[in-house]
C-alpha cells in the first residue's frame, strides 16, 4: 500500500492555502464563482435548465432548451480553467496568476477529453447493464433504480481513481490516454485513503456551505425585506451562495494536489 496520509495532505492544504490565499482568492472568484452567478442573475429561468424527473426526459415528456445546455457547457468550461489554473498555482513553483491562467488554458482540451472519455466508458457499461437487466425479470423501477444507482456508483469510482488527472495535466504534456493510464497507476494501492481524504473534505466542506449560507441567507432576506428591498436580499444571498461553492471547490483542488504530491512521492520511494 503507498504511503498517503490525511493528516499530512490536509496539513500542507491549509500551510498553502494560509501563504498564498492572495493568488488563489482572485482565480476563485473569477473561473468558479462568477460564470455561474451571472447564468443564475442574467439568464432567464426559461432559458436554464429545469428540475424534472428523470423519467419525463427519458420518455419525452420534458426537453432541457438547448440554451440551458449550452450555458450550462460554458460554465463547466470555464470552470474547467480555473480548475487547472488552481492546480497549476499549487503544484508549480513560483508560478504567477497570469502564467498559471496561460497554461490551463493550454491544458483544458486535455482535461476536456479525458472527461469526454471517461462518460463514454460509462455510457458502454450502462448500456451493457441495460441489455443484462432486460433479461431479468424485474420491473421497469427496479431496473432504472438500479441503473442509476451502477451509474452513480462507477462515477464516484471513477472520480477517485482518476482523481490526479488535473496535476498530471498540468505538470507535463501528456495526453488524455496517458494520462488516464498514469492517473491509475498513482491510486493503485491507496484508493481508500484517497477516497476517505475527499470524503472527509467533501461532507466537511457541504456542512459548513450549508450551514453559512443558510443563516447569512436569512440574516440577508430579512433585512432586505425590512428596507422594503426584497429582491437585493435575494440577490445578495445568491452572491454569497455562490462564492461560498467556489471557495470549496477550490479548496478541493489543493487537496487534489497535496494528495498527489504525496502519491508521486511514494511511488518514486522518496
Amino acid at each position: 500500500m503507498k504511503r498517503v496520509s490525511v493528516e499530512q495532505a490536509y496539513l500542507w492544504a491549509q500551510q498553502f492555502v494560509a501563504r498564498e490565499w492572495r493568488l488563489l482568492l482572485p482565480v476563485t472568484l473569477m473561473f468558479l464563482a462568477l460564470p455561474p452567478l451571472l447564468v443564475d442573475l442574467l439568464v432567464p429561468a426559461s432559458a436554464q435548465a429545469p428540475m424534472v424527473p428523470l423519467a419525463d426526459l427519458q420518455s419525452g415528456k420534458a426537453q432541457i432548451p438547448m440554451t440551458a445546455w449550452l450555458t450550462g457547457l460554458a460554465v463547466v468550461l470555464v470552470g474547467c480553467v480555473g480548475q487547472l489554473a488552481l492546480v497549476a498555482l499549487g503544484l508549480v513553483a513560483r508560478i504567477s496568476v497570469r502564467e498559471a491562467i496561460g497554461l490551463a488554458f493550454a491544458r483544458v482540451a486535455v482535461l476536456v477529453a479525458t472527461g469526454i472519455l471517461t462518460v463514454f466508458g460509462v455510457m458502454f457499461i450502462a448500456v451493457l447493464a441495460v441489455l443484462l437487466l432486460n433479461l431479468a425479470p424485474t420491473n421497469a423501477a427496479t431496473q432504472q433504480g438500479l441503473l442509476l444507482f451502477l451509474i452513480i456508483g462507477l462515477m464516484l469510482f471513477l472520480s477517485i481513481r482518476l482523481m490526479p488527472l488535473g496535476p498530471l495535466i498540468v505538470e507535463r504534456p501528456i495526453g488524455p490516454i496517458a494520462a488516464m493510464r498514469r492517473a491509475w497507476d498513482l491510486t493503485s494501492g491507496a484508493f481508500w485513503r484517497v477516497t476517505g481524504a475527499l470524503l472527509i473534505y467533501v461532507f466537511g466542506a457541504f456542512i459548513v456551505v450549508a450551514a453559512s449560507t443558510s443563516a447569512l441567507g436569512a440574516i440577508l432576506t430579512l433585512g432586505a425585506r425590512a428596507v422594503g428591498q426584497p429582491e437585493v436580499g435575494v440577490v445578495l444571498a445568491q452572491v454569497f451562495f455562490r462564492v461560498c461553492v467556489a471557495v470549496a471547490s477550490a479548496g478541493i483542488q489543493i487537496v487534489i494536489v497535496s494528495l498527489y504530491r504525496q502519491l508521486v512521492a511514494s511511488r518514486s520511494g522518496t
